[in-house]
């Protein structure tokens, strides 16, 4: 199955230097997730320089309810990059597979340890299309629900992939037919 990304997808044409110590996310920019049916959050990222410090990213609903979060923080690379998590924790730090609504909204966020040196790329936007709220390090654990954040009009480049869930529902259909085509019962 192929991956498709949603989110700020590109790799920005703005810098952010500094931004430790903050959590930044989509603010009134819809991210909306691709697909139908349940979709498996497979890859997690943000396009950043991250110098010193480290980052954990994370997914809420649109109403700030928690999803999940990176498995582990991330040590940068010290190059712009796509920094990423396969693998996630729930609120408590449990293993999770988690699974999003294709044609739904969410938020995607980014948290920086107290002192991080970061250069965060993003796109310009205007008055509220992102959030940034200082003195919020996230990076030990995000809260649920996610706390009011300030407008800011910088767009993140924080993108989630998915994949169709297994078991998408093609089969039954194709059987179906493949029933009626042979009087609906059960010989093949």
């Amino acid at each position: 199955m192929a991956i498709e990304y949603f989110g700020n997808k590109s790799t920005g044409d703005s810098d952010e230097t500094g931004r430790g110590d903050y959590c930044m996310s989509n603010g009134s920019v819809a991210w909306t997730c691709p697909g139908t049916g349940n979709q498996t959050v497979v890859e997690l990222g943000a396009y950043v320089d991250l110098d010193s410090g480290s980052l954990r990213l994370a997914i809420y609903d649109a109403s700030s309810n928690f999803i999940a979060q990176g498995d582990a923080v991330i040590t940068g690379t010290h190059a712009l990059n796509w920094e990423t998590h396969t693998a996630f924790h729930n609120a408590a730090g449990a293993d999770i597979t988690p699974t999003l609504m294709g044609g739904a909204n969410y938020k995607l966020c980014m948290s920086l340890t107290a002192g991080a040196t970061c250069n965060c790329r993003h796109t310009a936007g205007s008055a509220g299309q992102g959030k940034a709220t200082s003195g919020s390090d996230y990076t030990g654990g995000y809260p649920d629900p996610l706390p009011a954040q300030d407008d800011n009009s910088r767009i993140w480049c924080i993108r989630c992939g998915v994949e169709a869930a297994a078991g998408g529902g093609a089969v039954v259909p194709i059987i179906m037919a493949q029933m009626n085509q042979f009087g609906g019962g059960t010989r093949w």
